[in-house]
C-alpha cells in the first residue's frame, strides 16, 4: 500500500510540489478543480467522479487534536483506481494512498491518520495511472480516546461485556537494546470467545486486525522502536461476552499455546483503566437470592456504562461491515438496481434487500434476499404508491439462520415522483405502477416500464 507520513516542513512542501506538477502533466488541461469544494462532516459519504474534464475531486473537513480519522473511497467504475490525498491547514501533505489491504475490491484507497491539530484539512480524490469513473467516498472520525499504558512481560486481562464499547491500550515498541522485535499475543480466556483486535501504529494507521475464536492464541510483531502502538479490544459479536488476555514481549519471549490461560492474580482491566486484583465484578450484579455462588447459578449480566470508544459507524463491529454503493442520490420510482459490497466478513445467510417508504402515504416497500457473493438486485418501487416521495433503502447481512442480522447499513433518500404525463391529482384514476399501460396518459416502454413491459 502507498502511504506516506512526512514530519519536515521542507521536504512536505517540496513533495507537495512534485506531487501537483506530476498530476498537472497528467492531466493535460491542468489540475482542475471544476467540481469545486465539497464540506464534509464526520459520519457523511459523498459520490463523486473523476474525468479528464475534472481530473481531481477536492473535499474539506474540519478536525480537532487527537481526532483519528478514516477516509475510504470506493471505487464505482471497473476502471477507476482511486488514489488519496490529505492536506493539512496550512495545506501541508500529511498522507497518501492507493489502495485499502483490508477490502476485499482492488478499486479502493484508505486513509487512517491521527490530526495533530485543530484546523480545516483537505482531501483530494484522483485516479491513479489517469484512470477515470465514479466513486463513493466515506469520513468517519473518532475523538481522542484514554489508552491504558502496557508494559513488557505484563499480561493484562480485558474483560468484555455485552454490547459493550471498544476498550483501548497502548504500547511501545522495545526502544532498549539490543532492540528486539516487539509481539503483542492475544488469548481468549473464555473458550471460543470471539474477540476482534485492531492494531494502530502513531500515525494512525491501521496496520493489523485480529480475530479470536479458532486459534488458541494469536500475536503479531511489530520492529523495534518504531515508536507507540494504539490496541483496540471488543466483542466480534456485540451480543457476546468474555475476556481476554493481552502481553507484549520480545518477539522469541512470546508465550506458547495456553501458557496465558493458566495465569492467575494479574493486573485485571476494567472499562479500559488498570486497576488492582481482586479481578472486577461490575459486569455482574449482587447475587440472587438461592445462588450459592457454586458456578451452578449464573445472573444475568448488567451492562455497565459506555465507556469512551470507537464512535465510527463503519468500524465500530470491524467483522462484519456492509456499504451502500448505487443509489446514493435519489430513487426512481419504477424498477431501480440496487448495488452494495461487503468489504469485510461473510453473510452466509444471504443479504436482506428492502425499501421501506417514510409518510402515511407510504404502501408497503418491496423486500427480497439474495445469497452471499450476490450484490446486486432489482427492485420494483411503484408499490410504495404514487405519492410516496421519500423512502429509506437497507441491505442486511444475515447469518446462516437467514434471520440473524450480523451487520447492515441504511440511507434515506428522496423518491422521484411518476413521469408518466399523470399529474397525480387523481382526476384520471391512472398512475405509474397501476398495472395498466395507458398510451392515453403518455405512458409507454421508456416512461413506465414496469406497466408497458408486460
Amino acid at each position: 500500500m502507498l502511504r506516506k507520513t512526512l514530519t519536515e516542513p521542507r521536504v512536505i512542501l517540496l513533495m507537495v510540489a512534485v506531487t501537483m506538477i506530476a498530476l498537472t502533466s497528467v492531466f493535460m488541461g491542468g489540475v482542475s478543480f471544476a467540481q469545486g469544494e465539497t464540506v464534509l462532516n464526520y459520519g457523511d459519504s459523498a459520490v463523486g467522479s473523476i474525468s479528464s474534464a475534472a481530473p481531481l475531486v477536492v473535499y474539506r473537513f474540519t478536525g480537532g487534536p487527537g481526532d483519528l480519522v478514516t477516509i475510504r473511497v470506493i471505487g464505482l467504475s471497473s476502471e477507476l483506481d482511486p488514489s488519496i490525498l490529505m492536506l493539512g491547514p496550512a495545506q501541508e501533505q500529511l498522507a497518501s494512498s492507493d489502495n485499502d489491504q483490508f477490502s476485499f475490491g482492488a478499486g479502493d484507497a484508505r486513509i487512517s491518520f491521527f490530526l495533530s491539530q485543530a484546523g480545516d484539512y483537505s482531501i483530494i480524490v484522483g485516479g491513479a495511472q489517469g484512470t477515470a469513473g465514479d466513486f463513493v467516498l466515506r469520513l468517519q472520525g473518532r475523538a481522542p480516546v484514554n489508552a491504558a499504558q502496557m508494559e513488557f512481560n505484563v499480561p493484562v486481562r480485558v474483560d468484555v461485556p455485552i454490547n459493550s464499547a471498544p476498550q483501548f491500550f497502548a504500547f511501545e515498541a522495545d526502544t532498549s537494546e539490543p532492540f528486539c522485535p516487539t509481539t503483542l499475543t492475544v488469548t481468549a480466556e473464555t473458550p471460543g470467545f470471539q474477540f476482534a483486535v485492531k492494531i494502530r501504529d502513531e500515525s494512525g494507521e491501521l496496520m493489523t486486525q485480529l480475530r479470536g475464536g479458532n486459534l488458541q492464541e494469536n500475536r503479531t510483531t511489530v520492529q523495534a522502536n518504531t515508536g507507540r502502538y494504539e490496541v483496540e479490544v471488543l466483542a466480534a459479536d456485540p451480543f457476546t461476552q468474555g475476556a481476554v488476555f493481552l502481553i507484549i514481549t520480545c518477539a522469541d519471549e512470546a508465550p506458547m499455546c495456553d501458557a496465558l490461560g493458566g495465569l492467575a492474580g494479574i493486573t485485571p482491566n476494567d472499562n479500559g483503566i488498570i486497576s488492582t486484583p481482586p479481578p472486577p465484578t461490575s459486569t455482574l450484579p449482587p447475587p440472587v437470592t438461592g445462588d450459592d455462588d457454586d458456578d451452578d447459578l449464573t445472573p444475568t449480566p448488567t451492562l455497565p456504562p459506555p465507556v469512551q470508544g470507537d464512535d465510527d459507524d463503519i468500524e465500530i463491529f470491524p467483522i462484519c461491515d456492509v456499504d451502500l454503493t448505487s443509489p446514493l442520490d435519489g430513487l426512481g420510482n419504477t424498477d431501480v438496481g440496487f448495488y452494495w459490497e461487503q468489504p469485510v466478513g461473510n453473510a452466509p445467510g444471504g443479504y436482506r434487500v428492502s425499501v421501506v417508504g417514510n409518510g402515511p402515504v407510504c404502501d408497503p416497500g418491496p423486500t427480497t434476499v439474495v445469497p452471499e457473493g450476490t450484490f446486486t438486485t432489482v427492485l420494483l418501487l411503484h408499490v410504495l404508491g404514487p405519492n410516496c416521495f421519500e423512502a429509506t433503502w437497507s441491505v442486511e447481512a444475515l447469518a446462516a439462520d437467514g434471520s440473524t442480522v450480523l451487520c447492515s447499513e441504511a440511507i434515506t433518500l428522496p423518491v422521484q415522483a411518476p413521469n408518466n404525463g399523470d399529474d397525480d391529482d387523481d382526476d384520471d384514476g391512472g398512475y405509474c405502477g397501476d398495472q395498466v399501460c395507458q398510451a392515453s396518459l403518455g405512458e409507454n416502454i421508456n416512461t413506465c416500464r414496469v406497466d408497458c413491459a408486460r
